[in-house]
Parts: structure tokens; sequence; C-alpha cells
């Protein structure tokens, strides 16, 4: 039987999520992981899963990769709606496992 997953991601734990686990934020850990999907990105749009925050997203977007997103809680949104380049990304509140988007991505 399938099943809606559950947002656990209520706005006390979006407001303090980065604070939570700083060392997944750290450029060292963030700054590869982006310098590897820019190259498979190759200029063109990138879908990313569990949005969050914006911790790839924004730092992606600022290459010139066009970044849309799919993220369950709109507590997460809302944090990521604060920082700036975040009106670059476009952000479907969604479960990631079965909503659907009309683009086509070159890298999900």
């Amino acid at each position: 039987m399938w099943s809606v997953p559950e947002d656990v991601f209520d706005d006390e734990i979006a407001k303090h999520y980065e604070q939570r686990w700083p060392e997944v934020f750290h450029p060292d850990v963030v700054e590869p992981i982006v310098d590897f999907l820019a190259e498979r990105a190759n200029g063109g749009p990138a879908l990313e899963f569990a949005v969050g925050t914006g911790r790839v997203a924004l730092p992606l977007s600022r290459r010139g990769i066009r970044v849309d997103g799919i993220e369950i809680s709109h507590a997460m949104v809302r944090q990521l709606r604060e920082k700036a380049g975040a009106e670059e990304i476009d952000v479907t509140v969604g479960d990631m496992a079965t909503t659907q988007l009309a683009s086509r991505y070159r890298l999900v």
C-alpha cells in the first residue's frame, strides 16, 4: 500500500536546521558537491529533490545553472526563500516520489 510521507520538518526544525548540522553546510563539503554537479549539468537545467534550505541549489544557481526543486516541507521552503538568490529557484512543494513537473532536466 502506498502512503504519503510525513512532513517532519516543522518551523522549529527548519529554523535551526543549518545550526544543527553545520558540518554539511561548510564550504569544504558543499563546494566539491557543487563542482561535481555543475560539471554534469553542463549548463543545462537541474532538479534537486528535497531542496530544503538551498544548501546545494543556491550555489549551483550562482554558477548559472537553472535549478528547480521539490520539497515536502513548507517550513524548509520558507527558510530557503529568506536567502539571497532564492528567487531564482522554482520550488514545488510535494512528495519527491510522486510529484511530476512539466520541465525536463539535464541533471536530477
